[in-house]
């Protein structure tokens, strides 16, 4: 397709000025363009609504801070692609709370799971370095934008899962082989099963808990913090307590969105709001 033609060209061409700068500046670029273009699409719409519906009693002004804060840091996660293998290396961006998290768990294996927070992206990228990872992720509509970021991923030899049917059995092979999962679990999915989030029920991937009741895996909850410009912190939290005699995948999912819901409320503009989380 013609839009996807241009769709890719034009982030590629964007990449390869971002990499003739230093990425403190490319990252900046993209925090400018993110605020200045953001506001203006439809999805901006979508977000001030999502964001009404998690946090009805904010004034319209604190809803449109965090909105522009929102975009300014989705800017600048997007530009800091070409710069993910920066972070696949000890570095003072970097400061991780909780690493002996990853260490205690129980199974051979487990899923490390988040949401869109911050750079999710450098999230993976310093995860897979200091554990074997294989991400599980929702590939893009365009084809050509999706081979370009994988291959961003392939640069820092991390594992990548297309969801979907084929994806599904690499999956198990993966497990199999005693490899990590990750996944990014905030996002709607239409064919998942309604559980509350923010108070108002929405329609959620049950995958994560399937997996981790038939495969007995432990569920490692981690999240990421933008602290300043290119500086992350990165906390590893203690794992879900499951019981695989008790609890169900509806029981299981309860506690992944209540994960979810405490990190967003933490730093709310540095989530994600421009998916159509709820119905």
């Amino acid at each position: 397709m013609i839009k996807h033609l241009l769709e890719y060209f034009l982030l590629k061409f964007f990449f390869i000025i971002l990499n003739l700068l230093p990425i403190n500046i490319a990252s900046s670029i993209g925090g400018f363009l993110g605020k200045t273009i953001g506001p203006k699409l439809k999805a901006n719409k979508t977000a001030k609504n999502n964001f009404n519906i998690a946090f009805p009693n904010k004034s319209n002004k604190e809803i449109e801070e965090n909105i522009l804060q929102m975009w300014e840091n989705f800017g600048r996660t997007v530009a800091e692609y070409p710069f993910l293998h920066f972070f696949s290396r000890s570095n003072k961006r970097i400061t991780i709370e909780g690493l002996e998290n990853l260490t205690k768990k129980n199974s051979k294996n487990a899923i490390i799971f988040s949401g869109h927070f911050a750079n999710w992206e450098v999230m993976a990228t310093v995860i897979a370095n200091i554990s074997n990872l294989a991400l599980i992720y929702r590939a893009p509509n365009n084809p050509l934008v999706d081979k370009m970021i994988r291959d961003y991923r392939n640069i820092i030899s991390l594992d990548q899962i297309r969801k979907g049917p084929q994806g599904s059995r690499e999956i198990i092979e993966f497990i199999k082989k005693g490899t990590n999962l990750g996944m990014l679990v905030d996002q709607k999915q239409n064919d998942g099963i309604s559980i509350p989030f923010f108070g108002k029920n929405a329609m959620t991937s049950s995958a994560i808990a399937k997996l981790s009741l038939k495969y007995k895996l432990s569920l490692i909850p981690v999240s990421i913090e933008r602290i300043s410009g290119t500086n992350f912190h990165i906390k590893i939290h203690d794992e879900l307590e499951i019981n695989d005699q008790k609890d169900d995948v509806i029981t299981i999912m309860n506690k992944v969105n209540n994960f979810l819901e405490k990190s967003i409320i933490k730093n709310p503009s540095q989530w994600l709001w421009m998916h159509k989380r709820w119905n």
